[in-house]
């Protein structure tokens, strides 16, 4: 038991972490938001929060992975701003 009460902290600081990259990242990527692009970071979050549960923690980690994935090419000179909401189903 000790064990998952060590993981849920730190895996907890590291989604903050990614979250609030992602936040600067499209902050700068599209200062005037017009592009809805920190909104749709947020939407995406929540949504990812919501859907999964608090000890998936091999799923969290996954998307913890994915997520710093998709960080890195944002933050490529080329790329401008998340499209197709993330590849999120519709």
């Amino acid at each position: 038991m000790s064990a998952l009460k060590a993981a849920g902290p730190s895996l907890r600081a590291s989604v903050a972490s990614l979250y609030r990259s992602f936040l600067r990242e499209a902050r700068r990527k599209d200062p005037n938001n017009t592009r809805g692009t920190v909104e749709d970071i947020q939407r995406r979050f929540r949504t990812d929060a919501a859907n999964v549960g608090r000890r998936e923690f091999q799923r969290i980690e996954f998307m913890l992975r994915e997520g710093h994935k998709k960080l890195k090419l944002l933050r490529m000179p080329g790329v401008t701003g998340v499209a197709n909401r993330w590849g999120a189903k519709r």
